[in-house]
């Protein structure tokens, strides 16, 4: 079957861009001619806008502001430096299609690859608060298909948050997920928000986070094929996204415990540390501490201990959810019966696969 797979737009995130890679790839070891949708931010002004928003910039830059007239410009050049690495790991190992901006493309590399099946998923795609500057959710219930004969999947979908809906809204989208043929969910709250929503026709499901998908050995096999060092080899590795001095206290405190040096990268640092060199650095470090789901994810994966510093801004519920499927402590992730948590995995995947077996299987 021809799979087309869309979810949030191209950038330098170590999780988005592996979560891709691991869902195109299962797919197309299932025997699917698959293409991820190369999304991209815009970095243009609407065109209305633009006489307003240069004049602004320019009165407030003769009035000592230090801001940019083209700061658009700018955002776009300090995004592609960012974004070297990523892009060289995406090009290398994700099938894609040409670069698209806004919703009217993807319609027409749909069309243009013939699509059979959209996946939408995973992350935080279903998450309403995070994708109406981006495509809309309406678009990411993939409302802009209206050919009955492409089948629209939604997999691992997020919500992030535990925010609900209002009833105008649930309306408004119980049309866009009822044209579904199946649906899954990575938080299991989902589902029982979505039986509130009455979106129970398909009912989801819930499966694992995409880089469960694939097994530890997958990962370092990657890391294999690039140069990298040992920056981190047996130190703790921090991931952080957003630093404060709480996390800053935490990370003094592990290095005196353990007396150990630690590796800080952030998404700052993606032109320097490739996705390689990222899960190298998960893959031999000591101990792990990070803000970020994938972080964690990352971590069980390769069954390192690791401390997770919360991050309420981008969504805790996904770590609950996860805790609660492999019958994790959250107080004791320095320790924990790593057996037990990789049959937890074991059994997950089979789940998650069946879903994606039967969902794209042709009718």
């Amino acid at each position: 079957m021809r799979v087309g797979i869309l979810n949030l737009p191209f950038d330098n995130n170590y999780g988005g861009n592996l979560q891709r890679y691991a869902l195109a790839r299962v797919l197309w070891e299932m025997g699917h001619d698959v293409k991820h949708i190369n999304l991209r931010y815009s970095y243009c002004l609407p065109f209305y806008k633009k006489p307003y928003c240069y004049a602004k910039r320019l009165l407030m830059k003769l009035l000592g502001s230090k801001s940019s007239i083209f700061l658009e410009q700018e955002r776009k050049r300090e995004d592609e430096r960012m974004e070297i690495n990523a892009l060289n790991f995406y090009e290398r190992y994700v099938n894609h299609t040409r670069v698209v901006y806004g919703i009217k493309e993807i319609g027409q590399v749909c069309r243009e690859n013939k699509f059979q099946a959209v996946v939408v998923g995973s992350d935080q795609v279903w998450r309403h608060g995070m994708v109406k500057g981006v495509l809309g959710l309406d678009n990411y219930m993939l409302g802009f298909i209206h050919d009955e004969h492409i089948k629209k999947i939604a997999y691992a979908v997020s919500l992030g948050t535990e925010q609900r809906l209002g009833s105008a809204q649930v309306q408004r989208y119980s049309k866009f997920y009822n044209k579904f043929s199946a649906v899954s969910v990575r938080e299991s709250q989902s589902v029982a928000l979505f039986d509130e929503y009455g979106w129970t026709e398909p009912r989801a499901q819930h499966v694992l986070d995409p880089v469960f998908l694939l097994k530890k050995e997958d990962y370092v096999t990657l890391t294999e094929k690039e140069t990298v060092d040992n920056a981190a080899k047996n130190r703790i590795f921090c991931y952080i996204l957003d630093t404060n001095k709480r996390i800053e206290d935490i990370i003094r405190c592990k290095e005196r415990e353990l007396e150990s040096a630690s590796v800080t990268v952030g998404l700052k640092d993606t032109e320097k540390v490739s996705v390689e060199q990222w899960l190298y650095n998960i893959y031999t470090c000591r101990l792990m501490i990070t803000d970020s789901f994938h972080g964690v994810a990352f971590s069980i994966l390769f069954n390192k201990p690791f401390v997770f510093c919360g991050n309420e801004k981008r969504g805790n519920m996904r770590l609950s959810s996860l805790y609660k499927m492999f019958m994790i402590d959250s107080e004791q992730t320095e320790h924990l019966d790593w057996q037990a948590i990789n049959r937890n995995i074991e059994q997950f995947r089979r789940v998650s696969e069946d879903f994606l077996n039967h969902s794209l299987r042709a009718e």
